[in-house]
Order: C-alpha cells, then sequence, then structure tokens
C-alpha cells in the first residue's frame, strides 16, 4: 500500500509532525519551507531544524512555528508520523550541501563587475592571466586608489577603463584573495 504525499492544507487544526531523525527533521523543515512557513521567532525553517533540542522526540507543530517533545505535546493535539507519508520529490537524500558555501548568495553584479574588469584587462594587456605576475603590493594600492575615488563619489568611473571605480575595487579585492588562498 502506498503513502499518501503529506499535504499540510489537508490538516488545519492541531497537529505536529514527529521526526525521529535529523534527516527526517531536515526534509520536513524544507517542506514547511516551501509552503511559505516560519518559526514563530520569523526565521525561515531551510535554516534551522531545531532538532538536537528533543532529538529522535521531536515534534513540529503546524499552525505557530513551535517544535517540542514527543512526549509533553499539547493534550488536544494529534500527533502524525513523518513516516507514514511519501517525501519523495521533498527533498535530496542522496546529496548534502551542509557545510558547503551557498555561493548562489554572491551577488551577480559582484561577478559581472569582476568579469568585467578582468575582460577589460585581458584585452588590455593581452593575457587572461598576466595579473599573476604582478606583486600583490601594487594590487593593494590600485585597491585604495579606486576606493578613495569610489569615496569621494559612488558613481565615478575610472578614466582610462570607463568602469566604475567600485567595480575596480572588487577586481582588484578578487585578486588579493586569489593570492591570499593560493598561499594557502
Amino acid at each position: 500500500m502506498s503513502k499518501p504525499k503529506f499535504d499540510i492544507s489537508e490538516y488545519p487544526g492541531n497537529y505536529v509532525m514527529h521526526c525521529d531523525t535529523e534527516e527526517k527533521a531536515k526534509v520536513f523543515c524544507k517542506y514547511m519551507d516551501s509552503v511559505g512557513l516560519q518559526w514563530s521567532t520569523n526565521v525561515s525553517y531551510k535554516n534551522e531544524t531545531n532538532f538536537g533540542m528533543n532529538l529522535k522526540r521531536t515534534v513540529y507543530y503546524f499552525n505557530d512555528g513551535r517544535y517540542g517533545n514527543k512526549y509533553f505535546v499539547d493534550k488536544d493535539y494529534t500527533i502524525l508520523e513523518f513516516d507514514d507519508f511519501d517525501w519523495s520529490g521533498t527533498s535530496q537524500t542522496a546529496k548534502s550541501d551542509t557545510g558547503k558555501p551557498r555561493l548562489s548568495l554572491v551577488s551577480p553584479y559582484l561577478i559581472e563587475a569582476v568579469g568585467t574588469v578582468r575582460t577589460y584587462g585581458t584585452e588590455k594587456y593581452g593575457s587572461p592571466d598576466n595579473w599573476r605576475e604582478v606583486e600583490p603590493d601594487r594590487y593593494r594600492d590600485a585597491l585604495m586608489r579606486h576606493w578613495c575615488e569610489y569615496l569621494k563619489d559612488p558613481m565615478s568611473r575610472d578614466a582610462e577603463s570607463g568602469l566604475l571605480h567600485i567595480d575596480h575595487v572588487a577586481c582588484n579585492v578578487n585578486f588579493l584573495v586569489e593570492v591570499a588562498h593560493a598561499e594557502d
């Protein structure tokens, strides 16, 4: 017999979901986030499971963004078991991104700014790797010059390239980060 897909709209009223593993808690919290719900503290479910507080006894209240202990659930609540539902399509259990940087959080404007300045430099100097031959102090100095111009006028442009000074700042920081990590 197949399990039903979980749909929170079918459970109005007083229900809690019991998740006895952190992986199940992550799947359930991801689902709660996908339907627009969040913790009572206005924090996204996808950012925190709160599983560590009650471990295998963890339950999640549907309607008010709370979590608790299975053995101390308010008497007028019905406990649903995670394992009674089909959660396929809700989570990627084969691949874990825990501890990995969320690169989608990096501004596309920042990426484009660095790329635009790098393209200009490659066309000017003839090689995408020529920057590696320059001492880091020169990038620190260039960074500070462009930063000072930016502070005077945030929309000011470099006279030679025509690009925003802040874009040159980003590119020089990029070079310095690359050098720092290469030395690790």
